[in-house]
């Protein structure tokens, strides 16, 4: 177990293969109407005056499908993440010339203080952060990266529903077409599976995780 600290406050990180050795797998299993999303994040940001050309941080971006979706609608967007393997994915996407977006490996309670983003999107990750005093880290380092007057958009899933998800279906799987062709399917923890293999047993989680 490894710890990231600010202050006086470290937030115990808990591996999580999903996040690391099963990343390549992540949009396979977790899938999302990004576009109609996105939309919606910036017709949010929209009402409150801020729109293309704004800084624009993603903070906990994944494999980066949000990050790069924004910078399309015209963002200036900075993607991070603790998870070296999910940027590692997000560096393989396909990016727009004219897109503006970059990826940098850095914890959420490190952001640096005074960068003046226009924005923060933080979706499917506070489910990660359980402790208050760690939220509250959070939310703080959030307030010093934006500058005075911007926007915080963030969600939290309902814990009692995905505690009783998990509970109802330890082990869910689907097979999908992989990249180069072929089939997925069946890839269980603490093994290296082949590449088409596909599959979210309960073990890739230690809690019931967000879908970035």
């Amino acid at each position: 177990m490894t710890s990231a600290r600010s202050g006086d406050v470290a937030a115990a990180v808990t591996p999580r293969p999903f996040y690391g050795e099963f990343a390549w797998a992540y949009d396979y299993l977790v899938e999302r109407p990004v576009a109609e999303e996105c939309a919606g994040m910036a017709d949010a940001l929209a009402r409150r005056g801020i729109g293309p050309g704004a800084a624009l941080l993603d903070a906990g971006c994944g494999t980066g499908r949000y990050a790069i979706e924004l910078a399309r609608r015209g963002f200036a967007v900075t993607g991070i993440d603790r998870s070296s393997e999910l940027l590692a994915e997000a560096l393989r996407r396909p990016v727009e010339v004219s897109a503006r977006v970059r990826f940098e490996p850095r914890d959420l309670l490190a952001l640096p203080a005074g960068a003046g983003f226009d924005a923060i999107v933080c979706r499917g990750v506070l489910n990660d952060v359980l402790e208050a005093a760690e939220r509250t880290a959070v939310f703080a380092a959030f307030a010093r990266a934006l500058r005075p007057g911007g926007t915080l958009l963030f969600d939290v899933r309902d814990w009692d529903a995905s505690v009783a998800g998990k509970t109802a279906q330890p082990v869910w799987e689907r097979r999908v077409a992989p990249r180069a062709g072929g089939s997925c399917s069946g890839a269980s923890p603490g093994s290296t599976p082949p590449r088409a293999g596909c599959s979210s047993p309960s073990g890739t989680r230690s809690r019931p995780g967000p879908a970035r």
